[in-house]
């Protein structure tokens, strides 16, 4: 005796035709989505050249100078989306600190800490930043979600190397002002 009244030969065909069309989409969705991670989990795009110009575009815009120093902006490469045409948009967890020159020290003054989506441009020399977006104080959630693609919003969420930004600050701080100790935790500007 046999089941083929409850599983006649043409169901039998069609499952598994759907299975093979469900195999296909797997593969096809897994490499989509891991082409997708390899894109934003890697530094790829955010070379040291962009990184720089990028945070030099941070410092002229965002960066506050509340008593009289000098804005210097680190910041964490969060992920990017894939180019359209010759235009992309870079993520990046960014803190401006205002840094002052005491004596030997440098010292801290005002400060902001947000994320940014930078717009990045193709040339013939690579990628450049030339602007960028983050959300307000008055309307932070409504801009999050509006500005940042969910596999972004997630990374700000988990996201937190406050190390790396603070090294961008180091480093930075060094080139703007060459032999002087920087004061994170103690010394203030004003």
């Amino acid at each position: 005796m046999t089941n083929s009244h409850l599983f006649p030969r043409r169901s039998l065909a069609r499952v598994a035709v759907l299975a093979a069309l469900l195999v296909i989409a797997g593969a096809l969705g897994g490499r989509l989505v891991s082409t997708r991670v390899r894109e934003t989990s890697a530094a790829g795009p955010y070379r040291p050249a962009v990184r720089d110009a990028a945070e030099r575009l941070l410092e002229s815009r965002l960066g506050i100078a509340g008593f009289g120093g000098t804005p210097v902006c680190g910041t964490e490469y969060l992920g990017a989306e894939p180019p359209r045409g010759e235009r992309r948009r870079m993520f990046v967890r960014v803190r401006c600190v205002e840094l002052c020159a005491r004596g030997s020290v440098i010292a801290t003054g005002s400060a902001v800490a947000t994320a940014a989506a930078l717009t990045l441009v193709r040339s013939e020399h690579g990628w450049h930043p030339v602007g960028f977006e983050a959300p307000t104080d008055a309307n932070y959630a409504h801009d999050v979600r509006a500005i940042f693609p969910p596999f972004i919003r997630q990374r700000l969420v988990s996201s937190g190397q406050d190390a790396e930004i603070e090294e961008r600050i180091r480093v930075r701080a060094a080139e703007r002002f060459p032999g002087r100790r920087l004061d994170l935790a103690g010394g203030r500007c004003g």
